[in-house]
């Protein structure tokens, strides 16, 4: 019986070693994801939901709000073994999985920054932003408050910044309700845009932030931050034994326990 809790990161191979080697995760402004339409979605149906419980526009805050914070995701799934994952993030099932302890991302930093483990909610989105509104009485305060600051052009968005990023952070749990057999869990996090680092992927500049999950001196023990690897369907069967030249203990024993190497064996060829 598995006795860790664990949540699983599809990507490549090449991806995966830089993040054992690095001890790094890679969370990407949420304006980029694949589906870069998801946080647009999720804070228009909140303005709509505050303009008609409150009857007061905060269009004109969350463009502010937008042009200057970073909303960073990184993802993963509760599954190992959903062969569109494998499909879509692993290089069409020759990548790997990593399975990282839910534990280690309870309390990580990019910095200064907290980040929060967030389940993602695939339906009845309308209900949700309803009882978030319900749920965080003064947030909500602080916001429509600041709102009505910046239409009078007082414009110091820092002053609730944390009330901000709680309900920001909240609405990226959202996720087109299509995508629900991914079961996916996502790290997020909140920074000044003028903070994130840039890489150009597909002719695109995306601002991206670095999760440490594994200190330089840990690096002997990672495999108690990913304590499960799972090779893709199409992974070359040589990335096995290359993994556990990396010496780490439970990468090398399969255990109940919930660590080890695997294959995700599905006839996808």
């Amino acid at each position: 019986m598995r006795k860790i809790e664990i949540i699983y990161h599809y990507t490549t191979v090449s991806n995966s070693i830089n993040i054992i080697q690095s001890g790094k995760l890679f969370a990407c402004d949420a304006k980029y994801l694949n589906d870069a339409n998801e946080l647009v979605a999720a804070t228009n149906l909140f303005c709509q939901a505050i303009r008609e419980r409150y009857n007061i526009s905060i269009n004109h805050f969350v463009h502010l709000n937008n042009s200057i914070r970073s909303y960073c995701v990184s993802c993963f799934s509760e599954s190992p073994e959903i062969l569109s994952q494998w499909k879509s993030y692993a290089n069409d099932g020759k990548g790997l999985c990593l399975g990282f302890s839910r534990s280690r991302f309870e309390h990580v930093r990019s910095g200064q920054y907290q980040a929060k483990l967030a389940k993602c909610v695939y339906n009845d989105h309308a209900g949700f932003i309803d009882q978030l509104i319900t749920n965080n009485p003064e947030d909500i305060d602080n916001i429509i408050s600041i709102s009505r600051e910046t239409m009078n052009g007082d414009i110091d968005l820092e002053k609730h910044r944390k009330s901000i990023d709680n309900i920001y952070m909240e609405l990226l749990r959202l996720k087109n309700k299509n995508f629900s057999e991914e079961m996916e869990v996502r790290l997020v996090s909140c920074f000044p845009i003028a903070e994130t680092k840039k890489i150009v992927k597909n002719d695109v500049i995306v601002p991206y932030m670095e999760y440490e999950f594994s200190s330089n001196d840990d690096k002997s023990y990672i495999w108690t931050a990913i304590p499960e690897i799972w090779l893709g369907p199409k992974c070359d069967k040589r990335n096995e034994d290359a993994i556990k030249s990396f010496m780490q203990l439970g990468w090398i024993v399969n255990s109940e326990a919930g660590f080890g190497t695997y294959r995700f064996d599905c006839g996808y060829r």
